[in-house]
């Protein structure tokens, strides 16, 4: 080989090297390390999400954008809403300020006591090792570590009393301690009452909004036998379902981002792939394996990198108001595009409402996130004014029971409602029916009284006789009818008047009474005076 061809060969190599790792930094997909915030965004609902970005080995990147270019690439879609805008997006590698919490849980079982290879360290002083490159990444004053051992015995306790440390020299010297226990092989392994009480030391943080996490190594299975303590776990079944110490009778379930590794040979009977994957969260990939300790050392980089380098993001108003979400989940799922290539979330992660009520904010907006929520014209879902609200909901009442009052009735009834076809005829009280005569009334005679005084009959008026039911066709004869008589009067100062057939025979107690014959005159005296009978 001529040195032109080695000189050529060489300087492609290195390009390859220096472009190698800068190859292996394009995201591959997307990861849930925490479950969705709600957030109060001037009055209504947001909500935070964050996210690892992961090569297809797994392990942590950063985007190729800066966070501001990154807000205009990402969407998030949720199945009722669609597409919920992003208007902040904030690069957790640096954390501005924010603090995390990890717990690291290392099994400590009498299996622990078997060398890596042979002639080297066990795999306590290999797991103490690696544990030194977590501590050693710590920012002082930002990250909080806690170290707690477990076997059988005494674990609850010895979790509940870990102390979350940021300093690495103290930190350093509690790995330092570990390294030098004494190791029994007659103490077992409590793996899942371990990972719950680690869980339930975090929980606390992450209902503050700090980033959490936990990481339990082990070379065994979960392992508990008599003499062990009391109450420990045997199954994992429920085991992320965590009581509430203040109310016994409520739980929640634990979203938190737990890094799971197994050590030893994952083919043989060191441990359970099956168990750490299914306490891994989000995904199975967080479930780790390692044989030794080099791939040991960059399961623990890769730990600390996927809480270091984390994305949130801050979407806007998925509902109008924070009372609609009562009683629902959400399902959020998130998608990045640049330059025609795309990269989605795993899954979707869900937000779930609490049993009972309204939900509450967990948080509100910081400066930066209200600066650019105020900049965001999508954002705010503007919600029909309350009082035209109800004004629509009574006149859509008023509409329901106007068809329930008159249209029901001709729904039940139609024929009652028809026109007739034929009207029928009227006939009114003064028009003769047809074929028949209009009957003539009698005329009444116009009778003159003569003068002179003299008794002059009045003439009498026919008095049609009404039908006899017993004899048809045949009128019955007329009752008598005794007529009025007007008499003159022969008392000087006396008024004649008419008397009638039924005055005939009493006595009025303001006139006088006089009978002559077949006559019958009353005298009214005109001065009003008492009546006398002549």
């Amino acid at each position: 080989m001529n040195v032109n061809a080695w000189t050529f060969s060489r300087a492609t190599l290195c390009l390859c090297l220096f472009l190698a790792p800068a190859l292996g930094q394009r995201p591959e997909h997307f990861e849930f390390v925490d479950q969705p915030r709600l957030i109060e965004c001037e009055g209504g609902p947001c909500f935070r999400i964050t996210l690892n970005a992961l090569d297809r080995n797994g392990n942590p990147v950063s985007l190729p954008v800066s966070a501001d270019e990154a807000k205009d690439m990402f969407q998030v879609t949720e199945s009722e809403r669609g597409e919920i805008p992003v208007f902040h997006v904030r690069d957790l590698s640096g954390q501005g300020g924010k603090r995390s919490y990890s717990v690291l849980l290392l099994d400590v079982s009498g299996s622990m006591n078997r060398p890596v290879s042979e002639g080297g360290p066990n795999r306590l002083q290999a797991a103490v090792d690696a544990m030194r490159i977590y501590v050693g990444n710590i920012r002082e004053g930002l990250d909080y570590v806690a170290i707690a051992p477990f076997e059988s015995h005494n674990v609850v306790s010895t979790i509940r009393r870990s102390q979350f440390v940021s300093d690495q020299d103290t930190l350093l010297g509690a790995l330092e301690y570990l390294s030098r226990r004494q190791l029994r092989n007659n103490h077992n392994t409590a793996l899942y009452t371990a990972v719950q009480e680690g869980w339930r030391k975090l929980l606390p943080y992450q209902v503050q909004g700090h980033q959490v996490s936990l990481v339990v190594l082990t070379d065994g299975e979960n392992d508990v036998q008599p003499g062990d303590d009391p109450g420990l776990l045997k199954s994992r079944a429920g085991i992320r379902r965590l009581s509430d110490p203040e109310s016994p009778e409520s739980s929640v379930e634990v979203q938190i981002s737990t890094v799971t590794i197994g050590f030893g040979d994952e083919g043989g009977a060191d441990f359970d792939p099956e168990a750490l994957q299914d306490l891994a969260w989000p995904s199975a990939s967080n479930y780790r394996h390692a044989t030794d300790r080099r791939g040991l050392n960059r399961i623990f980089e890769n730990a600390w990198k996927r809480l270091a380098d984390r994305l949130q993001i801050t979407l806007g108003q998925v509902r109008a108001r924070r009372d609609y979400l009562a009683g629902k989940s959400i399902l959020l799922r998130v998608r990045f595009e640049k330059d025609g290539s795309s990269v989605s979330s795993r899954g979707e992660t869900e937000w779930v409402p609490p049993a009972i009520g309204t939900p509450v904010f967990e948080d509100e907006l910081d400066a930066a996130e209200l600066d650019d929520f105020l900049k965001c014209s999508d954002c705010v879902i503007h919600e029909v004014s309350i009082h035209l609200l109800r004004l629509l909901v009574l006149l859509t009442l008023g509409l329901i029971l106007a068809g329930f009052w008159f249209g029901l009735p001709r729904l039940m009834w139609p024929a009652s409602y028809a026109p007739s076809r034929f009207p029928a005829p009227t006939v009114s009280a003064s028009s003769p029916l047809p074929g028949m005569a209009s009957p003539a009334m009698p005329s009444q005679p116009h009778w003159t009284p003569p003068s002179g005084g003299q008794h002059v009959p009045y003439p009498q008026t026919p008095t049609p006789t009404p039908p006899n039911p017993q004899f048809s066709g045949s009128p019955a004869a007329a009752a008598p009818v005794r007529p009025q008589v007007r008499v003159p009067s022969s008392a000087p100062g006396t008024q004649t008047r008419i008397v009638g057939p039924s005055q005939v025979g009493k006595r009025p107690s303001h006139t006088g009474v006089r009978r002559s014959d077949d006559r019958t005159v009353l005298e009214s005296p005109p001065d009003g005076g008492s009546n006398r009978r002549s």
